[in-house]
């Protein structure tokens, strides 16, 4: 089955939910997500879905690297890693301060994150990620 829901939408959020709830289902074998490639919102997404993917499953983030080429999606605190920076600490298992990333949600990373493969694509600007789920 195929789901879109843009995570900036309360509506499509409410149907997401809702659909979930009526299939009776709350883990996905793959979660793309193809969203707005803004920082906050690569990291948000990662922190509600990626508990939506089964055991063995793969968590996509595609063009998660674009907040570095295009100034207008980079909205992160100045403080803040890079994402393929989060991608090795999360593989490191090491604690860091995020105002995007829960203490907790790291913890549930450590524990349930089996590896994380990135992909250079052809385009300058173009990586992808594969988060595969313990």
């Amino acid at each position: 089955n195929f789901c879109y829901c843009d995570t900036r939408n309360n509506d499509d959020i409410k149907n997401f939910e809702d659909l979930i709830i009526n299939k009776k289902s709350e883990l996905f074998d793959i979660i793309i997500d193809d969203g707005s490639h803004i920082y906050s919102d690569i990291l948000n997404n990662f922190e509600n879905f990626f508990k939506k993917v089964k055991p063995g499953g793969f968590y996509v983030i595609e063009d998660f690297n674009h907040y570095k080429y295009y100034p207008h999606l980079n909205d992160s605190p100045a403080s803040s890693p890079g994402i393929e920076d989060i991608f090795q600490i999360l593989k490191n298992k090491k604690k860091m301060q995020s105002i995007l990333l829960s203490k907790d949600f790291q913890d549930y990373c450590f524990n349930n994150i089996l590896e994380i493969k990135v992909h250079k694509g052809a385009q300058e600007d173009s990586h992808i990620a594969f988060i595969k789920k313990r």
